[in-house]
């Protein structure tokens, strides 16, 4: 009796695997294909790294212009409002791009003049 219950069972899942959904589509050739291309382009395709950085650290100092006169300025230009500042005897130095900016403000020579950095919107 124990053997006619194990075959009625093994039959009702083989006929459950035959009606399955999943079974189908993975029988479908159309499917496999673009599995197989989307496997592809993920192991072609190079890397995207994402990252976002936030600093919690602000820190604010009066210095006049005699001490340290430099301002970088990312992503502005003298119309937008550095003029006002070298008027008031600052030197404004304006970088298209961040990065440019952070190479500037890396070397050590240029540390010590630097009295401020204004960045744009979105760089809080």
């Amino acid at each position: 009796a124990a053997i006619l219950i194990f075959v009625i069972c093994y039959l009702i899942y083989l006929v459950e695997c035959y009606m399955n959904k999943s079974w189908k589509e993975m029988n479908n050739k159309e499917t496999a294909d673009a599995t197989v291309k989307l496997l592809d382009t993920l192991r072609k395709t190079s890397p995207v790294i994402d990252w976002t950085v936030e600093c919690y650290h602000y820190e604010e100092k009066n210095s006049s212009p005699t001490e340290k006169k430099t301002i970088v300025w990312v992503g502005g230009k003298s119309e937008q409002g550095g003029h006002r500042l070298e008027e008031l005897g600052f030197d404004v130095e304006y970088f298209k791009w961040d990065w440019n900016g952070i190479n500037y403000v890396a070397e050590r020579s240029n540390q010590a003049q630097i009295c401020g950095i204004v960045l744009p919107d979105g760089y809080e």
